[in-house]
């Protein structure tokens, strides 16, 4: 009797330091995912901010956002269409790009539905209130298609920085903002990392 308790004894103590070591472990482990995770979304988040801010300070747009003639926007949008095709064919995450005025929504590159276009819409004025990017998530809803997806929208002011446009450098001109494809987001980040 006293030799089974002491080998329970053995095989009790045995198997609490080599839990204990696994649980060790198991932290270590956790912390070094959670830190890698943390650095591919901090590595996204610059990446995209760089995107958002060449579009906002590339002067097509800072024309577009400060031109008040209507036909002239008009024809300024189909270079617009094509300058944005091509931002948007280097990031497969982003899967609109659209541009207020201080008022309203002036431009989007894709389709968008009314959801979206409040979601655009109250980002983009909160923007203006911020000389930082702003990011936002949304869950849509496509009553025709019968799908919901959830939407992650990036907005930033976009302030003047051409006095040839007869709007004081410096002035606020508007915002830009991003539509990210959440689930093509979540293939580059890692759903993991995401949560």
């Amino acid at each position: 009797v006293i030799a089974v308790l002491i080998f329970a004894l053995i095989i009790y103590v045995t198997n609490t330091i080599h839990q204990r070591q696994i649980d060790n472990e198991n932290q270590i482990n956790v912390g070094q995912r959670v830190s890698y995770n943390v650095s591919l979304y901090e590595d996204w988040t610059i990446r995209i901010v760089d995107v958002i801010k060449s579009i906002a300070y590339t002067p097509q747009v800072q024309k577009y956002l400060t031109e008040v003639d209507q036909i002239e926007k008009y024809r300024m949008s189909r270079d617009m269409q094509r300058f944005l095709s091509n931002v948007s064919s280097l990031r497969d995450e982003i899967a609109n790009i659209s541009f207020m005025n201080n008022e309203d929504l002036v431009y989007s590159f894709s389709a968008i539905n009314v959801t979206q276009l409040e979601a655009i819409r109250e980002i983009g004025l909160k923007a203006q209130l911020s000389r930082e990017p702003i990011f936002s998530y949304i869950s849509s809803t496509d009553a025709f298609r019968d799908s919901s997806q959830s939407i992650i929208l990036v907005s930033l002011p976009v302030y003047s920085i051409y006095d040839e446009y007869t709007i004081e450098s410096g002035s606020k001109i508007g915002s830009v903002i991003l539509q990210i494809d959440s689930s093509v987001f979540y293939d580059l980040i890692g759903l993991s990392a995401v949560q």
